[in-house]
């Protein structure tokens, strides 16, 4: 790639959400992961790849697209440059959630961390979301409304900025209120258009400036909340049925289909 790109620096909480996100490519098509660290003490963490089971299953090999840092004055800043990782034995380092029905996982980040830094000398520049940006559901009815604005950041259909290295961000509204599980499981709706590829995007309460339920209004302040990744929306079939699927992957070949989405997501 070429060295005459603009560096974006991550000033702003949209420009951060950029760097949040990787590309996974596997056999079966392309989706999507972030990064998220838990921090066990001050100096410990545990890094994760968070996405769903169904972009990791049924694969062979993963590749994942990361932007290369540079370390300065000991804190790593994004070059213009990015690299891929192939990795063609990933059982070590995935775990899906136990739950069968939850269409969740996490991959290990610190090994393919380690393999860049060893193998391709090359150190990744990521930005991570962590624990203090979920709420509980105490917390959600206090904090959020049934029509949140709310980003999704994903690769939808495969699209992203390949010279820059890129996901694509998209915006819609939450459709059922976040402090409640929608039709009893622990699941959430957006109103957004949900594409194959879009599968685990990180969604994202993103509020600058903002009333609280009291009527006060926190000018320049900032409010995030996790709410979830993107896993399934319900399809209108050709025989007008309505049916919950699975978001597929991003095939590399179009294929034609007679499911009609509606502009919602789970």
């Amino acid at each position: 790639m070429g060295n005459n790109r603009r560096v974006i620096q991550p000033r702003t909480v949209a420009e951060q959400l950029l760097y949040s996100t990787v590309r996974i490519c596997g056999d079966n098509g392309t989706g999507t992961g972030f990064f998220f660290h838990i921090q066990l003490e001050k100096d410990k963490q545990i890094q994760l790849i968070l996405t769903n089971k169904h972009v990791i299953n049924s694969n062979k090999k993963l590749s994942f697209y990361f932007h290369e840092a540079i370390i300065n004055n000991q804190k790593p800043e994004p070059t213009n440059q990015s690299f891929s990782i192939t990795v063609e034995d990933y059982a070590n380092i995935w775990i899906p959630h136990p739950n069968g029905d939850i269409d969740l996982g996490a991959l290990l980040f610190v090994p393919i961390r380690a393999h860049a830094k060893e193998q391709l000398k090359k150190e990744i520049f990521n930005i991570s979301f962590d624990e203090s940006l979920i709420r509980s559901d105490d917390a959600l009815a206090e904090e959020s409304d049934v029509d949140n604005k709310v980003l999704m950041i994903g690769y939808p259909i495969g699209l992203w900025d390949e010279v820059n290295n890129f996901p694509i961000v998209r915006d819609g509204i939450t459709a059922s209120h976040p402090s409640l599980d929608f039709n009893g499981k622990s699941v959430g709706v957006i109103d957004m258009a949900c594409f194959p590829g879009s599968s685990g995007s990180p969604v994202v309460i993103c509020m600058r400036g903002f009333h609280d339920k009291s009527g006060t209004y926190h000018i320049g302040a900032s409010k995030n909340i996790l709410l979830g990744l993107l896993f399934s929306g319900p399809y209108l079939t050709q025989s007008g049925k309505i049916e919950i699927k699975e978001i597929p992957t991003a095939n590399i070949v179009p294929i034609t289909t007679y499911n009609q989405m509606i502009h919602l997501g789970y």
